[in-house]
């Protein structure tokens, strides 16, 4: 679903669309260079965003903490062009670092369109993503990273029963999917209540202790009703 304007679509057709959203490109805010997104997290889970051309990585980063990932302060990662071969490096020599400290580099400096790079959080239970540059354009906005587009949340049944799922055992996997046992509101209250994890629209689902993000409440299941907040 558009978060400016409600079109639901498929992943292909909202990449058109976003090149041509009416609400999107009369936003509040300045005309400015951005770079739009799609942020795969693997399954049923994506994420179209735009971000500032000056914005930072640590701008992207806490965008993603925020909407799919945060949930006990670990350590990330961005993964941009061909990973280092540290045995080769560990053998080189190399110059002392001058003293300062170095500004961090925009976006613009980092990106171009159609390239792809990933993104991890958490290096022990870890959850990787893949960010794809899908244009380069001008766009009003006022935020240095912000959401376009968000797949809708899937609707998953209960275990036990055919009614949804709102909580899972984050102990106890499905051998046949391999994914956790979900229960609905009933089912639930004969489970362990310190096993089980809100069911909620993130890749990050059930791993640690995630209990979701700051935009759980968009878009509906159903892609019912307003598109903004």
């Amino acid at each position: 679903m558009c978060h400016a304007c409600g079109y639901l679509g498929t992943k292909a057709s909202m990449t058109e669309h976003q090149a041509s959203c009416q609400q999107r490109q009369t936003a509040s805010g300045k005309s400015r260079e951005v770079f739009r997104l799609r942020v795969s997290g693997g399954g049923p889970f994506w994420l179209d965003i735009e971000a500032a051309a000056d914005a930072k990585l640590d701008d992207l980063d806490g965008f993603l903490r925020g909407i799919w990932l945060e949930c006990c302060g670990h350590l990330s990662e961005f993964t941009i062009g061909p990973e280092p071969d540290w045995a080769d490096d560990l053998w080189e020599a190399k110059p002392k670092p001058k003293k300062g400290k170095k500004a961090a580099p925009k976006l613009s400096e980092l990106l171009s369109v159609g390239q792809k790079f990933g993104y991890t959080y958490d290096m022990g239970s870890s959850t990787d993503l893949e960010l794809t540059v899908q244009a380069q354009e001008m766009a009003c906005g006022t935020e240095k990273v912000a959401l376009l587009a968000r797949n809708l949340p899937p609707v998953w049944k209960c275990s036990e029963c055919d009614q949804p799922a709102t909580v899972l055992n984050s102990w106890e996997y499905d051998e046949e999917t391999g994914l956790p046992l979900m229960y609905c509101d009933i089912h639930a209250e004969e489970v362990d209540e310190d096993t089980l994890l809100p069911v909620v629209n993130s890749p990050r689902m059930g791993v640690c202790g995630y209990e979701g993000g700051n935009m759980d409440e968009w878009p509906p299941a159903d892609g019912q009703g307003t598109a903004k907040e």
